[in-house]
């Protein structure tokens, strides 16, 4: 039987090889996809490197790649977070407490659009996924204290004259709510035995940092975790001598970041965050514990990750992603059409076979309009003759672009593009209808999986952490809101719909159905269908229950009957 050591039981220096053993195993375990990374990343930059042995070749790289991940990104952005209430949080056993499930949602939503950077970083989440096969986030919660200066006007109390104002200055949190971030794949160490975030036994996360930035979180509670920085002068003696990954990215396609890399005036420190579900370290430069072995501090007792896979393989971590499946159609593509750039500069601008001591100059056979070459022998000069590629090879690229939309699902019609074949009405219809089905799975893996997972630590880590006297916005006025107004047994549930395929005309259906059925709830099916069609501020274009009834009492007395008022409750709405 393995005796496995309790986390308080270990030794900083048990840590240390423990985090720097693990991080060794896992490095050489996905050197395999460091490769692929590099390669995808190019790929959708459009990136090839120009050849100066052949300068005269056509060398261009077709955006084909990049133009099919910005096709299929929207699709899935719009349903996801394309309205404002993408999701909803119910009360779970105590009635009482609807009001809590109420606040949370305001406090979420208030997050979401206005603190957290959300759709930014929902997009480059997605984005990723797309390009690499697989995108990871980090949930967690920030705490920042910043000086604050303000002018303070003393008005005297009995008149309501000013006079004078002085300067003042305080300290007070700029920010405290949850943080959502991307993590670079580069940057991401899993348990090579893992199957995805949940299974691994543990996670590193790898970050390049200032040295002066962890003296100050020495002395600050900046993370709030339970245990504070320490050690920080033993890393005196070491240094960060790599590079950060996104400027090794930048390199490999050719672009600089001046000196950044060689900044004296910055002291680079490699940290490494080691997670498992129940005990976190961290250590810098591979040589100093300077966050020892802790219990996860936060009450959902899971790491703080997750992952969204483009193709998922059974039993395996890495996912396929666009770039992979469709690589060597790409560079077929971009083959074919250099190939008939060459053959068509070859056509116009000829080559000759010349004697050689006949006294020509290469000059005289640039191609020019009445361009003449002198020679005493007419034997002196042949052209030499260049044999015609069909006309029917270079549709070859076409049949490509093709099948690449075929393996994506994102064709023309797809990408707003008219393409050059005919088709039927019906014929469109069913091309986007079966593109659409492709991407509604890709959307049902994402809100099943980790978007609703993300979104549930998001509410966790609020009531663990809500500080008292948090202000929100509700119904348009501001509201103190404190972490005992949003406890209790909270179920999130994700209100989107998956099913993309002909889903406003379905619900602009289902509005002529229910609109006057009493068993529906008429302030939530409206609700829903300004989400379909992604109108905004959809709270605030609604009326409430109280201002439905006053504006009917208002139709009554012009002689509007009950039913006529229901019917003109969509005109009412600007809803046709």
């Amino acid at each position: 039987m393995i005796e496995v050591e309790e986390p308080q039981s270990l030794s900083e220096t048990q840590q240390l090889n423990l985090v720097v053993n693990r991080m060794k195993i896992a490095e050489n375990a996905r050197k395999s996809q460091e490769d692929k990374w590099d390669r995808d990343y190019k790929y959708y930059r459009a990136y090839r490197k120009f050849d100066t042995d052949y300068w005269w070749r056509s060398q261009l790289f077709l955006p084909y790649l990049f133009a099919i991940i910005e096709s299929i990104c929207p699709w899935l952005i719009e349903p996801l977070i394309g309205g404002e209430n993408f999701f909803s949080i119910d009360n779970v056993g105590d009635q009482s407490r609807t009001q809590n499930a109420e606040n949370m949602t305001e406090l979420m939503k208030q997050q979401i659009s206005e603190k957290m950077r959300y759709f930014e970083v929902i997009v480059m989440w997605i984005k990723n996924h797309l390009i690499y096969g697989n995108g990871i986030v980090k949930i967690g919660w920030w705490k920042q204290e910043k000086e604050f200066r303000y002018r303070k006007w003393n008005i005297d109390p009995y008149f309501g004259i000013v006079l004078g104002s002085e300067i003042v200055e305080e300290k007070r949190f700029a920010y405290n709510d949850p943080v959502l971030d991307t993590v670079q794949l580069e940057n991401f160490f899993p348990d090579p035995y893992g199957e995805d975030i949940e299974d691994c036994r543990y996670t590193i996360e790898r970050k390049i940092v200032d040295f002066d930035y962890l003296k100050a979180l020495e002395k600050s509670d900046v993370d709030d975790e339970s245990k504070p920085y320490i050690n920080i002068d033993q890393l005196k003696g070491t240094k960060f001598t790599g590079t950060p990954p996104h400027f090794d990215k930048l390199a490999s396609v050719g672009e600089t970041v001046g000196d950044a890399g060689g900044d004296r005036t910055r002291n680079l420190v490699e940290l490494l965050e080691y997670q498992e579900d129940d005990r976190f370290i961290t250590v810098a430069n591979r040589k100093v514990v300077i966050k020892p072995v802790r219990s996860n501090p936060f009450f959902h007792l899971q790491k703080t990750y997750q992952m969204l896979k483009d193709y998922p393989l059974d039993k395996e971590f890495w996912a396929m992603g666009e770039c992979e499946i469709m690589a060597a159609l790409q560079d077929k593509a971009n083959d074919l059409e250099n190939l008939r750039i060459d053959n068509l500069f070859q056509a116009l601008n000829r080559m000759y076979i010349v004697l050689r001591n006949k006294g020509l100059k290469a000059d005289q056979f640039v191609s020019r309009p009445y361009g003449l070459i002198w020679s005493d022998d007419l034997n002196t000069v042949k052209p030499l003759d260049q044999v015609s590629i069909p006309r029917e090879a270079f549709s070859e690229k076409d049949l490509t672009r093709q099948d690449m939309e075929r393996v994506s699902g994102a064709w023309e019609y797809a990408q707003g593009a008219t393409p050059e074949r005919k088709e039927t009405a019906t014929g469109i219809v069913k091309l986007q209808q079966a593109a659409l089905r492709r991407f509604s799975l890709k959307i049902m893996l994402a809100q099943k999986g980790p978007f609703k997972n993300a979104l549930n630590q998001i509410m966790q880590l609020n009531q663990q952490k809500l500080p008292q006297g948090y202000m929100i916005m509700k119904d348009g006025k501001p509201q103190r809101l404190n972490p005992w107004d949003i406890q209790g047994k909270l179920i999130l549930k994700i209100t989107a719909s998956s099913d993309l395929a002909g889903e406003k005309e379905k619900m602009a259906k289902l509005f002529e159905i229910a609109k006057d059925d009493p068993y529906f709830d008429q302030y939530k099916i409206r609700q829903r269908l300004l989400d379909v069609f992604a109108i905004p501020g959809a709270d605030e274009l609604l009326l409430k229950t109280e201002q439905v009834m006053g504006g009917a009492r208002g139709m009554s007395n012009m002689g509007m009957g009950g039913q006529e008022i229901v019917a003109r409750m969509p005109e009412m709405m600007g809803i046709t």
